[in-house]
């Protein structure tokens, strides 16, 4: 078990973010994950706690009026990979404006939904989730984010600032 994945376990089992903080938690994960828009709402990882996490979350955040499935992959190398996604527009649509988000163009980071410092470290914390890797600080030390839009990681930069 990698370091990476001892902490995302720890983050997925922390009551801080999955109870009293679990809207900003979870708009971390959203807005971090594979796709963040209309036509797809979805979350790719390796952790599958994490996957179980994510849809839990969608449910009790939002009324969905279909699914969220869960898909595993093989990939290369012979990991195995979690896809959640959000199956209908209409739910997708409903999640998108449940957090501010515009249903055309991009994703993009609205401080109005984080007002407390404790909300941008749930925010984090889902991000970090949702798209990044850690390496073992004994070994090394490497903290990165992987996002899909420049914008969106310059305003995840500005809020770690």
């Amino acid at each position: 078990m990698t370091f990476a994945y001892q902490v995302k376990n720890e983050i997925c089992h922390n009551k801080n973010w999955t109870g009293r903080y679990a809207r900003s938690f979870l708009y971390g994960m959203l807005l971090g994950g594979k796709s963040f828009c209309r036509e797809s709402i979805s979350l790719s990882t390796e952790h599958k706690p994490v996957s179980r996490l994510y849809s839990r979350m969608l449910f009790s955040a939002v009324e969905i009026k279909t699914s969220v499935t869960t898909r595993e992959h093989i990939g290369g190398g012979d990991r195995l990979t979690f896809v959640s996604q959000v199956d209908a527009q209409e739910d997708r649509e409903r999640v998108l404006t449940a957090f501010g988000q515009p249903l055309e163009g991009p994703a993009r980071l609205d401080r109005q939904q984080l007002p407390r410092p404790e909300d941008c470290f749930a925010f984090v914390a889902g991000m970090f989730l949702a798209c990044s890797n850690l390496s073992d600080p004994q070994k090394d030390y490497h903290l990165e984010f992987v996002l899909s839009q420049e914008e969106l990681a310059v305003q995840l930069l500005e809020l770690l600032e």
